[in-house]
């Protein structure tokens, strides 16, 4: 229980300083604002690598914590528990290749898929810290802490979007399928 305020207490200082550095981003937001406007990719990276480590130190009495271990733990029987076969693919090639370990997997998963997000909201938006605000005061916590699967698939149907609206077809069918994979609900971004 000690363990599991400790962690909860590191996430929500580490997510204050977020919250901070993107407040006074947001005030000093002009036009032509430098850090808004050049924000790199390896910045990007570094945010994502923050909140994926927030994610990763979450406390198993979260909710579908535990789910997800299970899914985790025995990916081959959820083929016939409504559990999408791109997250089996994913966790399998995980287990595989990279380590046999959950806590590094929430951390790898949480990477991408915030690194998604970030790398779709920098192409869509000129107000990168705003965007990153919003997305942590409203998405970051029910969806990469929590909603593993529907995480996976919001960037991917915010990439989808992107290259929809940029003529990019075959990109398009790319993310979109994936995102699909991912999340059943993201069939919606055909719509687009």
């Amino acid at each position: 229980k000690g363990y599991a305020l400790i962690l909860v207490l590191i996430m929500t200082l580490l997510l204050v300083i977020i919250f901070v550095i993107s407040l006074i981003a947001m005030w000093l937001d002009k036009p032509n604002f430098i850090i808004d406007k050049n924000i790199s990719v390896f910045g990007v990276i570094i945010i994502s690598i923050t909140l994926a480590l927030l994610a990763s130190i979450r406390p198993d009495n979260m909710p579908d914590y535990r789910a997800y271990l299970r899914i985790y733990d025995t990916p081959q029987y959820q083929i016939n528990e409504r559990i999408e076969l791109g997250f089996i693919w994913f966790i399998l090639v995980f287990k595989h290749f990279i380590a046999d370990d959950f806590i590094k997997f929430l951390f790898f998963a949480a990477f991408i898929s915030v690194l998604i997000k970030l790398l779709a909201v920098k192409k869509f938006s000129s107000l990168f810290f705003t965007s990153l605000y919003v997305y942590i005061a409203s998405k970051f916590i029910s969806n990469d802490l929590i909603q593993m699967r529907v995480a996976f698939s919001t960037g991917l149907f915010l990439l989808a979007v992107y290259y929809k609206f940029n003529n990019k077809l075959f990109k398009f069918l790319i993310a979109a399928t994936i995102a699909f994979f991912f999340h059943y609900s993201a069939i919606l971004v055909y719509l687009v």
